[in-house]
């Protein structure tokens, strides 16, 4: 994909006051004018958690006819070519992941991605930012007995949600040696930093992570 694209990924989500101000730090160094863009908002969630989110986009500067939930888009592909950001939802990742396969969403967050999008994904949102969640199962039931665990791909490898650096190494020392080598990489973001990546043709260009004021 001769395109860069931006990966924001934490583990708190939009709507929460830790997960906004990583996430605000984040679209700070990427330094658009969010007033002039739109983005897609992929969530499962009560419409109380809905509202939150909207709210919170509304806050980092998105105009509120701006913000666009998966499920209205439908096929409107002029719509789409519009939109530049996409945000995805915490929640338990096998039920994130059932939700974009049978709504058929993937596709509309590779366009996005394709036209040099931000991608931010929180918590489970974060997971399927990877190769797969595979992984999850050690943290998580697998509620919608999901078979296909591909995920979507924007980096080699996968990240786990609410770990830090330390839990990463004592998880990788614990794990079975040949399920770690099926990655390229595996990354972790705790609870009070975002992890930022840069990517172009499949290869990482920047990692940058961000904490939390006395974090």
């Amino acid at each position: 994909m001769d395109v860069s694209y931006s990966l924001i990924l934490s583990s708190q989500g939009i709507q929460t006051y830790v997960g906004s101000q990583l996430i605000q730090k984040s679209l700070d160094f990427l330094g658009k004018n969010l007033k002039e863009e739109k983005i897609l908002l992929v969530t499962y969630h009560t419409d109380l958690r809905k509202k939150m989110v909207v709210e919170a986009c509304v806050h980092f500067g998105f105009l509120k006819e701006n913000i666009i939930f998966a499920e209205e888009l439908k096929d409107d592909l002029q719509l789409l070519e519009k939109i530049l950001y996409v945000y995805v939802g915490e929640g338990n990742v096998f039920e994130t992941l059932y939700y974009i396969q049978q709504r058929k969403i993937e596709p509309f967050i590779r366009k996005i991605i394709e036209q040099g999008g931000v991608y931010i994904g929180s918590s489970a949102g974060a997971m399927v930012a990877g190769d797969d969640i595979g992984l999850g199962n050690e943290f998580e039931t697998n509620t919608p007995m999901l078979q296909d665990l591909k995920a979507l791909g924007l980096f080699s490898g996968t990240i786990i949600p609410h770990y830090s650096y330390r839990n990463l190494k004592q998880f990788e020392k614990n794990m079975d040696a040949t399920i770690l080598q099926q990655y390229k990489k595996i990354y972790s973001v705790d609870d009070g930093e975002v992890f930022l990546v840069k990517v172009k043709n499949d290869k990482i260009l920047l990692t940058k992570r961000f904490r939390v004021e006395n974090g």
